[in-house]
């Protein structure tokens, strides 16, 4: 086991070879951006993603979709998008790498601070949560109040809840089976 001197050193270093990764990821993206710009060339997304374990792909596909005139298909394979490099009128790749120095935001830019992530509204946990104080009222000396029609109104208005937040089939008809 580490010591505590030890496992401060190896969060420094993680800290600081995890600022060189973004960094060397952003100049990687930002050249290929400039290159498929160029060329209609996006094999070095392709290449870049195949060795990019361990990062935050969602957010660099996103950074790419935005800035490096690429999409995403099925297959996981990036495409050369016409329509996005002819929103622009670059002179040729250096042009639009300057321009892409000044202007895209960092790859990592749009990731959750821990804050946002703590945030995060877990319903089932809640639901969980709440079963969970009920059963332990009686130990505790609570009084558990239970008014059949409050607690439909509440389930109603759950379901109501579910059905405006997520439309997928799963949570209807879990939220439908809420409500019953």
């Amino acid at each position: 086991m580490l010591t505590s001197k030890q496992l401060n050193q190896k969060i420094a270093t993680f800290g600081k070879t995890t600022a060189a990764m973004r960094e060397d990821m952003q100049t990687i993206l930002v050249n290929a951006a400039a290159h498929a710009y160029q060329h209609g060339d996006v094999t070095f997304f392709d290449r870049l993603f195949e060795n990019a374990s361990g990062v935050n792909r969602l957010r660099a596909t996103e950074w790419v979709r935005e800035f490096g005139f690429a999409t995403l298909t099925k297959e996981g394979k990036f495409k050369f998008s016409r329509e996005t490099r002819a929103k622009f009128d670059f002179k040729d790749g250096l042009e639009c790498y300057n321009w892409l120095q000044l202007n895209a935001r960092p790859w990592w830019s749009k990731e959750e601070d821990m804050g946002d992530i703590a945030k995060k509204l877990d319903v089932a946990a809640r639901i969980k949560s709440l079963a969970s104080q009920i059963k332990n009222a009686s130990n505790k000396n609570t009084q558990v109040t239970i008014d059949a029609t409050e607690i439909n109104a509440a389930m109603a208005m759950l379901k109501d809840a579910i059905l405006a937040e997520v439309d997928a089939p799963a949570t209807v008809d879990t939220a439908a089976r809420i409500a019953a």
